[in-house]
């Protein structure tokens, strides 16, 4: 089973959602997160700078 190994710094917890928000975006439509973000109504746009 893999595991998720989720940074501790700051910098590092920063670079993973822009990383997470950039795919988010290119996936545009085909996005896997499209239905949670929407369900619990978070842009991530608006969160990653």
């Amino acid at each position: 089973m893999a595991r998720n190994v989720l940074p501790e710094d700051f910098a590092s917890q920063q670079n993973l959602a822009t990383k997470v928000n950039n795919q988010h975006v290119a996936d545009a439509t085909n996005s896997v997160l499209s239905p949670f973000l929407t369900q619990n109504n978070i842009n991530l746009s608006k969160i990653v700078l």
